[in-house]
């Protein structure tokens, strides 16, 4: 599963209990209840709570390091030992809080299930066994399934005291509820209660109903003997549709960021499918079967009918995704002189998300609707209405294709929970699995590590599940800097043992850190090494061969499509090893490793030729491992035309600050830099405006010699002006037009590059604007001002000293509403001379849409025999469509150019009299930004004419 999605769910949770420490969250009401056996009235004279006051202790099914962080107490907590035997109990909520909140709950997070176990300190008769438990869906808390009783004389020899099974509520609410065990009626020193734990399961006090024991009473040795829990068998070959190995390829939303990551032809699924030496041949088969998964964020890229059929629309696209699957499998068939085989193809189903932003769309002519606030019941039959939809449609075209080396095993549960949004979640489920099998087809899921549900997945209608470990991603299991090089093997043995305990297959994981030469970060902004991704990656293979668990099913993350090319082609010997090992892993001849314990000494970051290198992703990127007292060199790669927001949050009370410079072979002049609020979180902008992709050198430095900790982030800009770190582009020797619509609002704009600015500001009639120029994004200090009074113009120079790469910020404000015009190095229309008249002196506009160009504004139109040239930077992958509007009674075409010479297009002809508006599309194929060219003719009379740019969707090829 894509990172984002295996964490989401997992902070989701971790913000859940960490919010015990904060009050003020949404109330929630309902009644306490009690469920269970009730007890005879005189049976119960002289009995009392004999656990009151009395010890515990707790164990985990299956005990987790980084999931117990997660038990946190609550503020008001004392710290005793005796939190669930004091008899204190959880009172409703005041107004503003949730039930969760109050203080004398014990939270519990996964981990399969808990024991507790009270010594009552003697012998002593016992009823029954009671305790309060809190269901509360919209915190992720519910009631355990399932509550196992024992009792002991020794704590060593234990007797059956029965079972109980609560029922879910059917209520939103959040409640109390008291869970009675049947009667027990016997001797015993020690009781164990054992719950399960889904998600979080909360309890605030357990109670044991007794009295002295007497002579007449049967002791707990009469009660039968306590059967070891077994391990469920995992699915056969043929219950999981013949799937042993499957391989995840993600797709990617048309449109998105990484829309061309999931597009996958015939040579990406060549060596997925089969084995290739480093000499190119194939030498047997490798993944059985590829599952397609819809990538992306699955609550909002997949919110539509028309979203849901795009992507199987996508799925379909001849040579494409399948269809270069099935190609794939028909080359490498004669390759391995294989007649018979087919590659089995599992498509995931886009969750229906009960909360959407907009309506799903339409079936049959009604309204598809999932919104949970339409009811529970309407909700469920619209999602599986949609689902079922999907599924047909689904079959039908993969039938209809007749592919010859591919068969459909079934599909795939997209979410990695089944969790609290409705109470229809575990129904709808079961519905989508009575849809999948009366298609006559299996149905998968990948659940993250022990996710809510995994546990049950067979009673919710899965034929396989595999777990996924979320042990790659996390920084918590070495090896990492903190601990070093060793390879922490709990949490894989914790997925073996929860995999084994409820019958699941697992995923291994694996991404592209594993390519990396040398230090990077990972998921968790962590200091990170390739080397030790390697070794992570051979620890899955070595813990599921030796619990026996590669017989089993097994699903295969490997990250996006570039990420298997970059391992077979690695000359890294380590980093091509994860792929020929694999191959064995799959076929059986894979020995154990010895995995390398050593430490690999960290960068040291002390200089400009020795940085610390760390990649260039949203979100936080580098969090210093130890307290540092003297500056240090970090070093991001940054794209052509890219601009990247970075951020810089000094850790607890430290005080640090920051500067930026473009990468050189020797020190470079700075490019931007924060120095004013040295204990603050600061963001500065860097923008690479060359044409070739490069890197920033980014040097953070404590104030004073302190020594602290800090981390850096990364973001893209907006760039809508509306702040700082926002600020639009303001090309040199160019202009822009803006408008105000209130008093006091700012808008942004960045300047980069001249070794000196003149900046002028033409507001619109009676408008009054405002300028400053800044240059350290954190200080405040004010470089140069202009401001005047009402329709006056604004204008100043200011020398950049950092020239060629300094960013400064100019900000305009607005003193009344109204339209300005902003020249950078050229002068507004009444200063300056004829301009555009020639390709080396074209008007320079930024890329938006809309108008962005007014000839009759600025009384630049055109004459017989006239040209006007005017350019745009268009980024790489870019198509605008440009538009040419003659003003009335104006006759003007235009053509487009990359560079001076053939035009790409052009709207004239001979003797024509071009007065409707004209389009021409322009599309940069290339791998950096460059300029488009526009050239307009006078045709006739010429006049006065509007330029406007559409930027069209990305092709979807």
């Amino acid at each position: 599963m894509s990172k984002s999605m295996k964490w989401s769910r997992v902070i989701v949770s971790a913000c859940m209990v960490l919010s015990l420490l904060v009050p003020g969250i949404a109330a929630a009401d309902g009644a306490a209840g009690s469920e269970g056996a009730s007890v005879d009235k005189k049976q119960e004279r002289g009995l009392y709570n004999v656990a009151a006051g009395k010890p515990y202790t707790i164990s985990q099914g299956v005990q987790d390091k980084d999931l117990l962080t997660y038990e946190l107490r609550t503020e008001a907590d004392s710290g005793s030992p005796y939190e669930l035997t004091d008899g204190r109990t959880a009172d409703q909520p005041p107004a503003g809080q949730s039930y969760f909140q109050n203080t004398s709950w014990i939270g519990f997070s996964r981990q399969v299930s808990r024991s507790v176990t009270i010594d009552l300190g003697q012998s002593t008769y016992i009823q029954n066994i009671s305790g309060g438990y809190l269901q509360e869906r919209a915190a992720a808390v519910e009631l355990p399934r399932n509550i196992h009783y024992a009792v002991s004389e020794d704590g060593l020899n234990w007797f059956d005291a029965g079972d109980q099974h609560p029922k879910y509520s059917n209520s939103q609410s959040a409640s109390r509820k008291v869970l009675v065990s049947g009667d027990i009626k016997v001797t015993a020193r020690y009781v164990k209660v054992e719950f399960e734990v889904g998600m979080f399961t909360f309890v605030d006090e357990l109670e044991v109903s007794g009295r002295p024991a007497q002579r007449e009473d049967r002791s707990a040795d009469k009660l039968h003997k306590e059967k070891p829990v077994k391990d469920a068998a995992p699915p056969t070959l043929k219950e999981a549709g013949g799937v042993r190995n499957m391989y995840i390829a993600y797709y990617y939303p048309v449109g998105s960021a990484n829309e061309t990551l999931g597009r996958w032809h015939q040579d990406d699924f060549g060596s997925i499918i089969a084995h290739t030496d480093r000499n190119g041949n194939r030498t047997g088969w490798m993944y059985d079967t590829v599952m397609f998964s819809n990538g992306g964020n699955v609550f909002t890229d997949y919110n539509t009918k028309d979203k849901w059929q795009t992507y199987l629309d996508q799925l379909f696209t001849d040579g494409q995704q399948i269809g270069a699957l099935d190609a794939a499998t028909a080359e490498a068939k004669v390759g391995l002189k294989d007649k018979k085989h087919r590659t089995k193809v599992v498509i995931s189903i886009p969750y229906p998300n009960p909360n959407p932003d907009q309506v799903w769309g339409q079936l049959d002519g009604k309204t598809v609707d999932f919104n949970i606030t339409n009811g529970e019941d309407a909700s469920l039959q619209a999602r599986k209405k949609a689902v079922g939809w999907y599924v047909e449609t689904a079959e039908k075209l993969f039938k209809n294709k007749h592919y010859d080396n591919l068969e459909l095993a079934g599909f795939y549960w997209q979410h990695e929970e089944v969790g609290f949004a409705t109470m229809n979640e575990e129904n709808l489920v079961k519905q989508v699995s009575r849809i999948v099998h009366q298609a006559q087809e299996k149905f998968y899921w990948i659940p993250f590590f022990q996710s809510n549900g995994s546990t049950i997945w067979r009673e919710l209608g899965f034929d396989a599940v595999m777990m996924q470990p979320n042990y790659f991603f996390s920084s918590s299991f070495g090896p990492n800097v903190a601990t070093g090089g060793t390879v922490d093997m709990s949490r894989l043995n914790e997925s073996v043992q929860t995999a084994k305990r409820f019958g699941m297959g697992l995923e291994v994981e694996g991404d592209y850190q594993i390519t990396w030469n040398g230090w990077g970060t990972d998921y968790d902004g962590q200091l990170y090494n390739g080397d030790y991704a390697v070794r992570k990656y051979f620890a899955y293979l070595n813990a599921i061969q030796s619990a026996g668990l590669n017989n089993s099913i097994l699903g295969y993350y490997m990250g996006a499509r570039s990420v298997y090319p970059d391992i077979m082609n690695s000359d890294k010997e380590n980093v091509r090893s994860v792929y020929d090992e694999t191959a064995s892993f799959i076929d059986g001849s894979y020995q154990v490793k010895a995995l390398d314990s050593s430490t690999i000494p960290l960068p040291a970051g002390d200089s400009w030729s020795d940085p610390i290198v760390v990649n260039a992703v949203e979100g936080d990127v580098y969090t210093s491992y130890v307290a540092v007292s003297s500056s240090k060199w970090i070093q991001f790669p940054i794209k052509a035309g890219e601009d990247w927001i970075v951020t810089l949050t000094p850790l607890n009370g430290a005080k640090f600050s920051m500067e930026t410079r473009h990468w050189g072979p020797t020190q470079t002049r700075h490019s931007g830099f924060s120095y004013g609020k040295s204990s603050e979180v600061q963001s500065m902008l860097v923008k690479n405006p060359g044409t070739e992709d490069t890197s920033i050198m980014l040097r953070v430095f404590p104030e004073d010699g302190t020594s602290g900790k800090y981390k850096i982030s990364l973001a893209h800009p907006i760039e809508d002006g509306t702040t700082m770190m926002n600020a639009i582009d303001l090309l040199n020797n160019s202009q822009v037009s803006g408008t105000v619509e209130t008093p006091g609002q700012a808008i942004w704009y960045k300047i980069l590059g001249e070794a000196a600015y003149k900046l002028s500001l033409v507001p619109d009639g009676q408008s009054d604007m405002d300028m400053q120029l800044f240059y350290d994004a954190n200080s405040g200090s004010v470089q140069a001002s202009s401001i005047k009074g009402t329709g006056q113009m604004e204008s100043f120079t200011y020398n950049n000293p950092y020239a060629p790469q300094f960013l400064y910020y100019l900000k305009i404000t607005a003193k009344t509403a109204g339209s300005y015009t902003v020249y950078n190095g050229i002068e507004p229309p009444e200063q300056q001379p004829d301009r555009g008249t020639s390709y080396d002196d074209a008007i320079a506009f930024v890329a938006a849409d809309g108008v962005v160009y007014d000839a009759s504004a600025l009384q630049e139109g055109v004459t017989p025999a006239q040209a006007r040239w005017l350019k745009f930077l268009v980024k790489p992958g870019e198509t605008w469509g440009i538009t040419l509007t003659p003003a009335s009674g104006a006759e003007v075409a235009m053509e487009t150019r990359w560079v001076e010479g053939a035009a790409l297009g052009y709207t004239y002809s001979y003797m024509s009299h071009e007065t409707s508006p004209q389009t021409l599309p322009v599309t940069n194929e290339g791998t950096s930004e460059q300029f488009a060219y526009i050239r307009v003719l006078a045709q006739q009379t010429g006049g006065n004419f509007t330029i406007s740019l559409t930027k069209q969707a990305a092709s979807a090829g």
